[in-house]
Parts: structure tokens; C-alpha cells; sequence
């Protein structure tokens, strides 16, 4: 074999991709989801306790605000346990989908538009990077509300799977589950309604045919799966809904370059504990929105918004 004297090949040239979205197109997949989370993350944070955004015009108020019960009081004790109490009824009937549901919530939505990873890559790598978001934003949320697990105010729970050590209040799983449902709704808009036009989630869930109201429902019932599990109280998925919608609606407004984008102010009361249902929550989203700054999003993430609308299914 001949020795190399450190000389490039002349007959190799290496190729630059000059396109960002090729460029990351290109990348393997640890790579490619740290190149997006860089652009998506600063979007929203958690700050005391709230879900704030630089995205709005104005600081005040958060883009979701959350007021929990004292973790002592009989909101929890009563009002709210009675209700897990009352779900686990439905246990037999949901355990397969709370088990699959530990790791994997967004399979179930694909199946209702038929995504899949050999014609919708890019829509599933968005719904991905809307996950982990929602992972960035809520997991302080939980420290910092610190609120205990069914399971901590009585044995008798006995939860089905393992229950997380980390706070119940709000629900991640209910973050997850809306945002995913929320973002998929505001791509179908997109189609639909091209423009720059506000979407709004409680005009998304009022279509009880549409698509959009399946995707909520779908969203609604993997909530639910986690108070029948003993995991989670009622207003745990209220609140993690709430978070799940904010982040949502606010993040397709911004891609859309909407002019507004509604505002959440959740406190829960005993006198308010209730089931968790689509029909609840769709009345609780206020209609109260406060201006974006219309500033432009992301060229790369606008890149792969465009590159997911080409892949949704056009009788969405």
C-alpha cells in the first residue's frame, strides 16, 4: 500500500451544503433534535411557576398562569381523591393503553391523520421536538409547585404502574397530550386557512366532526387514562391541558405570524373539582388573548413547518 503524504485526493471534493434545512435533513438524529431544541426551547419558559413566552408584546400576564390549592387542604383530600376513586372503576378497561402509554402518547394521533415515519418524517420530528419542549417547561412547573401524588394522600390508590417521583400538579402527560393535539389542529388549519389568521383552540374543540375535535378527544382520554391509572387528579390534567394549549396555540400563532394568542388563568377552587372532560375544558378556555410581537420565526423551524404541511394528508 502506497504512503500517504497527507496530500488531499484531487478527485475529492467535499461537499458544503449551503440549504440550512438539507443541512440538518442530513444530520443523525441526536444532532438533529439539539439543532432544533436550540431554536424551539427559548420560546417558552417556566418562571415562577407560570408559563411565560417572549413571544407576546407585553410581559404580563404569563401566557399561562397557575394558582394551586395548598397541598394540605381538602381540595385534595376530598374533592379531588374522590374523583381518582372513581376512575379506578375504569381500570380493567384502560390498563393496556396506561401501560403503552408510559412512554409512547403520540402513536394515537398518528394513527387518526395516518402519519407514519416513511411519509411523515418531518411531521413526526415536530411532534417530537413539541414533547421534549413541553418536558423543558413542565418539569419546573412541578418543582415548583411541588404538589403530592394520589398515592401520598392514601394506600388505597394503589396505582396500577409505577408512579413518578416528581410532582403531580400540573400533569405531563396532559402538557404532552394537548400540545400535540393543539400544534396537529393548527397544521390542519394552516391548510385550510392560509393566511395569517389567529387560530384559536376553543373554536378548534366547539367542530364535534372535525378532525381537530378527534385530536383533542384523543388528547382528553390519554389525560384521563392517568387519573383512572391513580397517577394524577382530575385538576392535574386541567392544568397540564391549560399548559398544553398555551404552548400550542401560541407557538402555530407565531409560525403563522398571528397577530394574537389567548391567555390562561387557572386557579382551581373545591368548589370547581370536577371530572375531567373535553366539554369542561373547551368552557374554561377563556376567550381573553393579548398581541404577539410579530417577530419572525426561525428560519430553520419555519423550513420544517412548510416541509410538515406538504406531508399532512389533504383530506384533513
Amino acid at each position: 500500500m502506497p504512503v500517504w503524504n497527507g496530500e488531499a485526493d484531487p478527485a475529492l471534493k467535499p461537499r458544503i451544503e449551503l440549504d440550512p434545512f438539507r443541512q440538518l435533513d442530513q444530520l443523525a438524529k441526536i444532532p438533529r433534535e439539539v439543532v432544533i431544541d436550540t431554536r424551539l426551547f427559548p420560546l417558552f419558559q417556566a418562571v415562577d411557576g407560570n408559563v411565560q413566552t417572549p413571544l407576546k408584546t407585553n410581559v404580563a400576564p404569563p401566557l399561562v398562569k397557575l394558582t394551586p390549592p395548598d397541598p394540605v387542604v381538602d381540595f385534595w383530600r376530598k374533592a379531588e381523591l374522590r374523583h381518582v376513586r372513581d376512575a379506578a372503576d375504569l381500570r380493567n378497561d384502560r390498563l393496556n393503553e396506561i401501560t403503552y402509554q408510559i412512554d409512547d402518547i403520540t402513536s394515537f394521533f398518528a394513527a387518526a391523520l395516518r402519519l407514519d415515519a416513511d411519509r411523515s418524517e418531518w411531521t413526526l420530528e415536530w411532534l417530537e421536538a413539541v414533547v421534549r419542549l413541553c418536558g423543558y417547561v413542565e418539569f419546573p412547573l412541578k418543582f415548583t409547585h411541588n404538589i403530592p401524588r394520589p398515592a401520598d394522600y392514601s394506600s388505597r390508590v394503589y396505582p396500577v404502574v409505577e408512579t413518578p417521583k416528581h410532582g403531580t400538579w400540573p400533569s405531563g402527560h396532559a402538557t404532552e397530550a394537548f400540545a400535540i393535539a393543539t400544534v396537529l389542529s393548527g397544521l390542519v388549519f394552516e391548510i385550510t386557512n392560509p393566511g395569517n389568521a389567529p387560530f384559536r383552540v376553543k373554536d378548534a374543540i366547539a367542530g364535534s366532526t372535525t378532525v381537530a375535535n378527534l385530536l383533542f378527544r384523543i388528547a382528553t382520554r390519554i389525560a384521563d387514562n392517568r387519573t383512572i391509572g391513580g397517577l394524577h387528579f382530575p385538576t392535574d390534567s386541567y392544568a397540564g391541558a391549560f399548559c398544553g394549549i398555551g404552548i400550542g396555540e401560541a407557538l402555530v400563532n407565531h409560525m403563522r405570524k398571528a397577530r394574537c394568542t389567548t391567555v390562561i388563568d387557572y386557579a382551581p377552587v373545591e368548589a370547581t373539582s370536577q371530572d375531567f372532560s373535553l366539554a369542561h375544558l373547551q368552557a374554561a378556555i377563556p376567550a381573553t388573548t393579548e398581541n404577539l410581537n410579530q417577530a419572525d420565526p426561525d428560519d430553520l423551524l419555519l423550513a420544517m413547518w412548510k416541509a410538515v404541511i406538504a406531508e399532512l394528508p389533504r383530506q384533513a
